[in-house]
């Protein structure tokens, strides 16, 4: 274990689960991936999390509101890709526990709260320019900037890479060379 480790798992405590955020980009993918490497060697579970935000709809009165229908509608829509993604990975990591989660809210907000207790937070990179990500903001530099845990984030590109340490304990490393 190196130094970082060690003081990961001292001030963090290796009890709690991966989370990691999943959306439809190649880099939320490989972030699943990651985490569920991860959560192999060191033996905890995944915590999936795809988030969305209903519109705001114009009713009968002065406030446009949540449509409950339309929520309702997208929630359901948002756990097939969910779903599909955790049933792959599950395939190649069998042993980990997954849980899926659809939750409402901005995607920052909800994955930052979802940090608390968590080992470590998974992040895909969208691969904005230095440029775009200063003007745009995004998902990740939020994360990483509020979370109440380590976090990481994982390029669009990024390749997963499993192989067998000296211990015996299954390993993983991400190869962030372009492909």
């Amino acid at each position: 274990m190196t130094a970082m480790e060690k003081t990961v798992a001292t001030s963090q405590g290796e009890s709690g689960p991966i989370v990691v955020g999943v959306d439809d980009s190649p880099a939320a993918r490989h972030a699943l991936e990651w985490a569920a490497s991860e959560a192999e060697t060191r033996g905890t579970t995944v915590m999936a999390i795809r988030v969305f935000e209903p519109p705001l709809v114009a009713f009968a009165g002065p406030y446009p509101r949540v449509d409950p229908v339309l929520t309702r509608e997208l929630a359901a829509e948002a756990r097939t890709p969910l779903r599909d993604s955790v049933e792959k990975v599950s395939r190649d990591y069998p042993t980990v526990q997954i849980d899926a989660q659809v939750l409402r809210g901005p995607a920052a907000d909800v994955l930052v709260g979802a940090s608390e207790g968590a080992y470590v937070l998974a992040v895909g990179s969208r691969g904005h320019s230095a440029a775009a990500s200063l003007l745009l903001g995004s998902v990740s530099q939020r994360c990483v900037s509020r979370a109440h845990c380590p976090v990481v984030v994982v390029g669009p590109h990024a390749q997963i890479q499993t192989h067998q340490a000296q211990a015996g304990r299954q390993t993983a490393g991400v190869n962030w060379s372009p492909p």
